[in-house]
């Protein structure tokens, strides 16, 4: 998320609203939970990533014909 300045604020936002509901929990309950956000995160971004490269290679293979 630091590296790349896509959508920043908004993540940032959206992190703290989530600290925020989370308020008063104990930590363990808290890392559990950004724990799987960030796994749930992490998964997804990939998975775009990667069908965005098939994507790309499709294009690039009807260009080449």
């Amino acid at each position: 998320n630091e590296s790349s300045g896509f959508d920043n604020a908004a993540i940032k936002a959206d992190f703290e609203e989530l600290y925020r509901l989370m308020n008063g929990k104990p930590l363990k309950e808290i890392d559990e939970i950004i724990y799987a956000v960030c796994t749930l995160c992490r998964d997804h971004e990939k998975a775009g990533f990667v069908e965005g490269v098939k994507v790309g290679i499709g294009l690039g293979q009807e260009l080449a014909k």
